[in-house]
């Protein structure tokens, strides 16, 4: 390969790269804590598009803190749902065990289960617990980036 046709396809690399920072956006938030933006890909992209690439962000930090904020109200339904659900496999277990009164478990099969269903509640609840914890701290985080990122939206 001639060098005038190598240094054309270099140039020709380098633009597709270019044009391929320029225009892409991340699909998640891509600032850190401290709203600095995160990796090098991101440094590239906030270089080439300035005040596109923090409207963008914006815009991402504002629908995580929205999702984070709908959690709670998501979480609930989907327990709803569960409970709904495990309510209607009893109701057919003892069906079932009306029918075949033989498969019923014993007093002493039931209470162990019993001991097993309170000892997840409890493992729940603390899980239940940190992740509420994690939520609020994502949230803070969030709008303190959010902030930063706003004020350099508006260069």
């Amino acid at each position: 390969m001639k060098l005038h046709t190598k240094i054309f396809a270099s140039c020709a690399m380098v633009m597709a790269l270019v044009a391929y920072f320029g225009i892409s956006q991340p699909d998640e938030v891509s600032l850190d804590s401290d709203g600095e933006v995160s990796g090098v890909t991101n440094a590239v992209r906030e270089l080439l598009q300035g005040e596109k690439f923090w409207s963008h962000q914006v815009k991402l930090i504002r629908r995580d803190i929205q999702i984070e904020k709908n959690r709670p109200a998501r979480l609930a339904d989907f327990n709803s749902s569960m409970t709904e659900l495990l309510s209607d496999i009893k109701n057919s277990m003892e069906d079932f065990y009306t029918d075949f009164p033989q498969t019923r478990p014993s007093l002493a099969e039931q209470q162990a289960q019993a001991l097993r269903e309170k000892a997840d509640a409890i493992e729940q609840a603390e899980i239940d617990s940190m992740l509420e914890k994690f939520r609020l701290k994502r949230i803070e985080n969030l709008s303190k980036v959010l902030h930063i990122a706003e004020s350099r939206s508006e260069i």
